[in-house]
């Protein structure tokens, strides 16, 4: 699912599905959700049911094997939160 404003960026890997480790034939198909405004940048993945929050980025290479927060930036295999993001002031 992506959601309004959502960038993937070339060569990135998005999954909906995953194998039992011993029975390949058993398929577990998992709803995986970028957004709004989310990022997906250069090789990352995104495996089945991990969702990326909204505004957050997952960064160039990374695995997300589980939900990356919103507002933060994660990187890494797998990825882990590497910063939050702030607002800006309102003024």
């Amino acid at each position: 699912i992506l959601r309004e404003g959502t960038s993937v960026s070339d060569y990135a890997n998005l999954y909906s599905h995953t194998h039992d480790i011993n029975k390949q034939a058993d398929i577990t198909n998992k709803p995986t959700e970028l957004g709004p405004r989310a990022r997906v940048t250069y090789h990352g993945t995104v495996l089945a049911g991990a969702n990326v929050g909204e505004n957050a980025m997952l960064g160039a290479m990374a695995v997300a094997t589980r939900d990356v927060p919103a507002e933060s930036v994660s990187v890494g295999i797998p990825a882990r939160v590497k910063r939050e993001k702030t607002k800006p002031p309102i003024s």
